[in-house]
């Protein structure tokens, strides 16, 4: 039996709907239509699913065997190991580390900041008898 039969059969046993389903099993209502339709889904899906269709499902989850020991669901199909941790530990690279460089990723958010804040350019504009956007017009001009 598939677990789109299982699906089915539950939800006809029931009597209920894609969004009664959703909230019995906290598995978004598209991805139950998914299932239903198309027999698609991820493992993360079919874990979820385990809690109300009981452990029929567990046959249709992939799991995992980390280098540590531990067994888990790849969340992506590059993920190699159960967590950053591990990852870290059997790599060599801390997570988020650049490969080629070895150095952490700089947040694009950190390199954007003005070096002024917005108050004091709108006072050092309004000093000036201008509104901060004639200001910043002049200033990427070269006029001021």
């Amino acid at each position: 039996m598939t677990l789109q039969e299982m699906l089915n059969k539950y939800m006809e046993k029931y009597c209920l709907s894609g969004a009664e389903m959703s909230k019995r099993s906290g598995v978004h209502q598209n991805h139950i239509s998914a299932i239903r339709r198309h027999n698609k889904y991820s493992p993360q899906t079919a874990k979820k699913l385990t809690t109300v269709l009981g452990d029929a499902c567990e046959q249709y989850i992939i799991y995992f065997t980390c280098e540590c020991g531990k067994k888990y669901i790849q969340r992506s199909a590059n993920q190699r190991h159960c967590s950053g941790e591990c990852s870290e530990f059997f790599t060599g690279r801390s997570w988020g580390s650049n490969k080629r460089y070895g150095e952490k990723r700089k947040s694009k958010a950190k390199q954007n900041q003005p070096k002024v804040n917005y108050a004091e350019y709108n006072e050092r504009a309004r000093s000036q008898g201008l509104s901060y956007g004639q200001l910043q017009g002049l200033e990427r001009l070269g006029l001021r």
